[in-house]
């Protein structure tokens, strides 16, 4: 039996209220012995004081939810009291010294996990939850949370052991009693293969609106590179000044574009130069340019057009001051950051390098590597069994153990099967208290 655990669920510091969550066989027992109270009703509010041997600590209303309808699938106890952090850290120190053990980072989730509250995209997608930038990631986690991504990935794996069981029946009878025509099962492997491929396919949109963008605005001292920067966060965070290398080090703020999270750069500006300072700046924009997602290369001139221009640069020619509106021709935009002309095009010009432009409504999007990677090896295995039916050259031995390869890849993102040290490191990415 698992020990009882003990967190704060709501953030460090002060507020009006703090959540304090416990979890385990013991914990209805050892909240009464802290509250000196022996009545807690299933799912009612009780309002209790919390003591600290005969001294009151505060008073609290403590919910008591009874297993296995919690969250946990444990008995479960939430206190919530004054959100003083000596308040909190009291009553956590009096749970542990009656008999609790403090949780560790997403334990209260990987115990919902192991108790088979939820499967582990839930669980995975309940972090995104918590860390979620943007609206639209917040909708996709939602839905992968209340189990569409699951469902539709054990519609996947019914359909694959349809066919599998096929296979392996064929495998436990005598083989001249019956003849497997394979090509009955080609239109349900393609069909499983499409459902992949479109989830496949969904990581790179997940991806986007999960993990967000670098973005680095890049380019020789003097252009106009804090200039533009400011304006794009519509904020005077960049210290702005005619004299160039007023920049030296990496300045960066966040900014939302279409739902996903862009974290802009600022850098200094790219020259030969003696200043020690200066020089570590610059080779610090060099760095960050070339592992940047999008470069924004900003010049103050028109020059030559860069026939290697890459497919994650823009081109922007700014202080183009007489200018009343933004330009885009031959590959670069012309704009005045001075006088706060072309930002709008700017933003439209990176939309569409990001391939905004489709619709999000009703998508579910696959968030993860450990996601992806599963689901690109289901994939493979599918289209290894298809091109060898198709070819009508290999055993049903084979072809089972083909699909059966691609049943544990499903079976790995689900979690049925999936290592404990992946486990382990998917909760202990989680809050404390989650």
């Amino acid at each position: 039996m698992l020990e009882t655990i003990v967190a704060p669920a709501t953030p460090y510091g002060e507020s009006s209220i703090g959540v304090i969550r416990i979890s385990g066989s013991k914990a209805l027992e050892i909240v009464k012995l802290l509250t000196k109270a022996k009545d807690f009703k299933n799912r009612y509010a009780h309002y209790r004081k919390i003591y600290l041997d005969n001294d009151i600590i505060d008073d609290a209303i403590v919910t008591f939810y009874e297993s296995p309808n919690t969250y946990t699938g444990e008995d479960l106890v939430e206190i919530s009291c004054h959100g003083s952090v000596i308040i909190i850290r009291t009553i956590v120190s009096e749970l542990v010294n009656l008999g609790c053990l403090m949780a560790e980072p997403g334990e209260f989730t990987k115990r919902a996990f192991l108790n088979g509250k939820l499967d582990l995209l839930q669980a995975e997608s309940i972090t995104s939850i918590i860390k979620s930038k943007s609206d639209i990631n917040l909708k996709n986690q939602q839905k992968i949370l209340s189990g569409q991504l699951s469902n539709k990935l054990l519609t996947i794996k019914q359909k694959l052991l349809d066919v599998l069981s096929h296979f392996e029946h064929h495998l436990d009878i005598d083989e001249f009693d019956e003849v497997l025509e394979l090509d009955n099962y080609i239109d349900s492997l393609n069909f499983i293969q499409k459902e992949l491929k479109n989830l496949m396919d969904s990581f790179s949109m997940g991806k986007l609106y999960n993990d967000g963008l670098h973005v680095v605005i890049c380019g020789k001292p003097n252009v106009g590179k804090s200039t533009l920067f400011n304006r794009m966060l519509n904020s005077d965070i960049a210290i702005t000044s005619s004299e160039p290398g007023t920049t030296r080090d990496i300045i960066n703020a966040e900014i939302n574009i279409n739902g996903i999270p862009i974290k802009l750069f600022d850098t200094a500006g790219i020259r030969d130069s003696d200043n020690k300072v200066e020089k570590i700046g610059i080779d610090k924009a060099k760095k960050l340019s070339k592992i940047a997602d999008l470069k924004l290369n900003i010049y103050d001139k028109i020059i030559n057009r860069d026939s290697d221009l890459k497919k994650n640069e823009i081109n922007i020619i700014n202080k183009c001051d007489e200018l009343s509106e933004g330009r885009y021709k031959d590959g670069f935009i012309y704009c005045s950051a001075k006088n706060n002309v072309g930002i709008d095009l700017i933003f439209d010009i990176i939309k569409e390098k990001l391939t905004l432009s489709k619709s999000t409504d009703g998508a579910t999007f696959i968030t993860s590597s450990r996601q992806h990677l599963n689901i690109k090896d289901a994939y493979h295995k599918i289209g290894v069994a298809l091109e060898n039916i198709t070819n009508n050259n290999i055993s049903i031995e084979i072809l089972s153990l083909e699909l059966r390869e691609a049943l544990d890849s499903i079976d790995l993102i689900l979690g049925k099967t999936t290592p404990d040290d992946i486990i382990n490191n998917i909760f202990s990415h989680m809050c404390v208290g989650k």
